[in-house]
């Protein structure tokens, strides 16, 4: 019921709500430990909004989580609950991420490229820390569902390409920063094509830092020990499923 409200009063749409519900039958299942009847009213329209918001961005839809939280925190406090930020929503999110199959190792291995990236960096996009682990599990969320672990697909390479993806989507590595040779090449194109529209649709803000096309090369490969041909190989791999 909660999905559904969720859905109904964002977006009208009962295709959306009813692949929310699946969801969250699914994260119940695989969870342990929730109880969406005892738990506070802000804590279950955290879950309920986060659910909402990975349903959007499976179908394409843009569902910035400020708005989807504002919407949150109107039902919480209509039930005498608090309010319900965008972080809120974020973690229970990546609750449902890490719930996933083959998803903890995925999750796992983000974290350690954002903290590498981080001390790479010299923190100089902390306040982007987050919403770049978010961005970067969401995309791996999504392609775990299509996609299982496998020799040839192993958790660590679906965790790089999801972190390139959220990088690039967020211009902190600008587009124009790669190579040439790879622009020529029909696949990127598409995917170039596929993230400049997702930049901007809005879900992902553009920031004022970002890293120079002489600096981001050795910090990507300090950071994931890799290639920058091969991260660019795995990010194309999730791309070309979640970016669909």
């Amino acid at each position: 019921e909660l999905m559904i409200q969720v859905c109904f009063q964002y977006l009208g749409s009962l295709p959306l709500a009813l692949k929310a519900i699946r969801m969250h039958d699914s994260w119940m299942n695989s969870a342990s430990g929730y109880d969406l009847v005892a738990d506070a009213p802000e804590l279950v329209f955290a879950r309920a909004t986060a659910i909402c918001h990975l349903a959007c961005v499976m179908e394409g839809v843009d569902a910035p989580l400020e708005t989807l939280a504002s919407l949150a925190t109107s039902l919480s406090v209509g039930l005498h609950g608090d309010e319900v930020s965008q972080e809120d929503v974020a973690t229970e999110a990546r609750t449902l991420v890490l719930s996933s199959n083959s998803a903890p190792s995925i999750a796992c291995w983000i974290s350690s490229f954002c903290g590498r990236f981080d001390v790479a960096t010299h923190s100089k996009f902390a306040g982007q820390l987050q919403k770049l682990e978010y961005n970067a599990c969401v995309m791996a969320w999504l392609f775990a569902l299509d996609v299982p672990a496998s020799p040839d697909q192993l958790p660590r390479k679906t965790a790089l390409g999801s972190f390139m993806l959220a990088l690039l989507i967020m211009r902190i590595v600008p587009l124009d920063a790669l190579k040439p040779q790879w622009l020529r090449d029909e696949g990127w194109n598409w995917l170039l094509t596929r993230l400049r529209a997702k930049q901007h649709q809005g879900q992902c803000s553009s920031f004022p830092l970002s890293l120079g096309s002489h600096i981001f090369v050795p910090v990507l490969e300090s950071v994931t020990k890799t290639s920058l041909e091969e991260v660019c190989a795995d990010a194309a791999t999730v791309g070309c499923v979640c970016l669909e």
